[in-house]
């Protein structure tokens, strides 16, 4: 993320972007991105136990209740927004962190300082399709036809000479 901020000329002059994982497509991108325009990190917070019901009120929740509450969490790195200023400050460092012998993995160090230092969840639940590079999980089912449509239209077509 650091080369991707740092030197991406599509991110030249703006002040947030979306992370969407490489085989994942957000169905409802537009609609998401309407409700998340007002706010510059949003991210959706998952707490070990916790059911899937309760993602719309965590944001809302003192930090000091979750975290005696509830223990240790994660935060999804499948799909977020985050202004690029926060993620200079706040999160740039998160993987040197790391350590999957101690099962802490990225989206666990993402964890507290998101927790500390604020973020809001998505107001409108994205709906993911598509497959997890990293553990081959499916989201959602297949992508639609359109989806592929519109997909392989961004690829260049295979020559061999």
């Amino acid at each position: 993320m650091r080369h991707v901020i740092d030197k991406s000329a599509l991110l030249k002059g703006e002040q947030a972007f979306f992370k969407i994982t490489g085989l994942v497509f957000v169905e409802n991108f537009d609609e998401v991105r309407t409700s998340a325009e007002s706010d510059d990190v949003v991210f959706d917070l998952c707490m070990k136990g916790w059911k899937k019901a309760v993602w719309r009120i965590i944001a809302n929740t003192p930090i000091a209740q979750i975290i005696s509450n509830r223990g240790t969490g994660y935060i999804k790195t499948i799909f977020y927004k985050c202004s690029i200023d926060y993620y200079r400050k706040k999160l740039i460092d998160c993987h040197l962190t790391v350590n999957d012998r101690k099962e802490l993995s990225f989206e666990n160090r993402m964890f507290m300082p998101l927790m500390r230092n604020g973020f809001s969840a998505f107001t409108i639940r994205p709906r993911l399709i598509g497959q997890s590079a990293g553990t081959g999980m499916l989201y959602g089912g297949d992508y639609s036809p359109e989806i592929k449509e519109w997909a392989n239209s961004m690829v260049a077509p295979k020559t061999y000479t």
